[in-house]
């Protein structure tokens, strides 16, 4: 039993961060992917746009506006 607890104690130690670093940092990263290519208002189900959000935001003047004085 001592022999299965030590092979158990690292991932013990890491398990926190890995819980912090999928909640965080990885899923919302994946997620905002996802939502790059979407049309969603958050109460209508997900639509597939493809780079249309893409296009309409590089025809954006005030996008490059914003850029600028950023």
């Amino acid at each position: 039993m001592k022999w299965q607890t030590n092979k158990l104690t690292p991932y013990l130690f890491v398990s926190p961060y890995v819980i912090f670093f999928l909640t965080f940092i990885a899923f919302p990263v994946v997620f905002s992917v996802v939502l790059m290519f979407h049309k969603w208002n958050i109460i209508a189900p997900m639509e597939f746009a493809g780079l249309t959000n893409f296009i309409r935001l590089l025809q954006d003047r005030m996008f490059f506006r914003s850029l600028y004085n950023t």
